[in-house]
Formats: C-alpha cells, sequence, structure tokens
C-alpha cells in the first residue's frame, strides 16, 4: 500500500502539465523544481504574496472624496421655492495615517514572502521525504 501511494505521487508530479508537454525531471533539482511549480500550497502562497502586493498599491491611494447632493422643493406663502445644496468632502488624513497604512501593507509583504519561503522548504522537505521513502521501498 505505501509502494502504491508514492508511485502515485511521483507519477502525478511527473505527469505533464495540462497544455504543455513537459519532460520527466533527470535531476534532484529539476524534480524539486517540478514539484514547486505543482504544489497546490505554493501556489496558494504566491496568490497571497500578489494579493499583499496589490495591498500596497491600494495603500497608496489618497481616500476618495464624498459627494453629496439634495433638492428641496416647496410653496411656502404660495410662492414656488426650491434650494440645492451640493456639498463635497476630502478627508485629510493627519498624522502620518497614509504613511502607516502604506508601513503596514508593505509589512504585509514581507511576512507573506516570508511565509512562501517557509512553505517553499516544507513542500520540498516532504519531497525529498518521500523520494528518501520510495527508494527504501524499491531497493
Amino acid at each position: 500500500l505505501m509502494k502504491l501511494r508514492l508511485l502515485i505521487f511521483f507519477s502525478y508530479i511527473c505527469l505533464p502539465a495540462a497544455g504543455g508537454a513537459q519532460s520527466e525531471p533527470t535531476s534532484l533539482e529539476q524534480f524539486l523544481k517540478l514539484v514547486e511549480e505543482r504544489a497546490p500550497e505554493i501556489q496558494l502562497e504566491r496568490g497571497e504574496v500578489t494579493i499583499s502586493e496589490r495591498n500596497v498599491e491600494r495603500a497608496s491611494q489618497f481616500v476618495n472624496p464624498d459627494i453629496s447632493v439634495g433638492t428641496w422643493k416647496g410653496k411656502p406663502n404660495n410662492q414656488d421655492w426650491s434650494q440645492t445644496d451640493i456639498s463635497i468632502l476630502q478627508p485629510i488624513e493627519l498624522g502620518g495615517k497614509r504613511s502607516n497604512r502604506i508601513q503596514r501593507a508593505k509589512a504585509e509583504v514581507t511576512l507573506s514572502k516570508s511565509q512562501l519561503a517557509l512553505t517553499r522548504a516544507d513542500v520540498r522537505r516532504k519531497a525529498l521525504l518521500a523520494l528518501h521513502r520510495l527508494r527504501q521501498v524499491l531497493y
């Protein structure tokens, strides 16, 4: 049962990706690179890095203004009366709020990149361990 699981795992890793022909890995580094490319945990962490990088762009933007419009009509003293009010509110961030927001977003990028490195190391460790176990089972 263990042999079957390991063979299924390695055949999944070594199968060509959908839409592209890819040769089987011939060295350990090629094998580990292929494992890293296909590992769902690494793909998820790469997505988190992309999201955190986009959050830096978003944090760098200024806050949008608020616009409000109000119209009132009436007939006081039998005279037609109407009034229209337009107001624009632009928030002004004081006390370094914007720079703190940008620094926090950059810290989240650093954190997500560190998490990606940890996940990559964990996937490599698991692949090497599985490869070692397969070698023990086959020889």
